[in-house]
């Protein structure tokens, strides 16, 4: 198995299904659910990118020195790019919830206007 497919189709998904259901029990609200999942899951996929290039690279005999190295340089690079990825995500599942309501029904709170442009809540499977 190739080292991107073992990072970004092993473990980001892993991490982001293990947070996902950490946060549902938690009754953590779906927008700040799905921002802190789609940045878990970026974040994971590129520390477990470190690792592997630490162990492959390693820095005068050591993995550990070379895994801070890597780090250091996804951290400058990989961490702004998480976040915007996520706020994206989040983006996407508004549009998702309010086009498709049916996919998503029963998992969502949507927030929609009434016809007098007051914000009302329900459900997403509610028309």
């Amino acid at each position: 198995m190739g080292a991107n497919d073992f990072s970004m189709g092993i473990m980001g998904p892993l991490v982001a299904y293990l947070a996902y259901r950490g946060l549902m029990k938690l009754k953590v609200s779906l927008v700040p659910t799905v921002f802190i999942v789609a940045f878990l899951a970026d974040i994971c996929t590129y520390i477990t990118t470190a690792v592997q290039l630490a162990v492959v690279y390693p820095t005068n005999g050591s993995v550990m020195a070379s895994w801070v190295d890597f780090m250091s340089i996804y951290a400058v690079t990989q961490i702004p790019l998480s976040i915007a990825e996520a706020i994206l995500m989040v983006m996407f599942f508004d549009y998702l919830s309010r086009a498709r309501p049916d996919i998503t029904s029963g998992k969502l709170i949507i927030k929609k206007k009434d016809e007098d442009g007051s914000p009302s809540e329900s459900s997403g499977g509610e028309k």
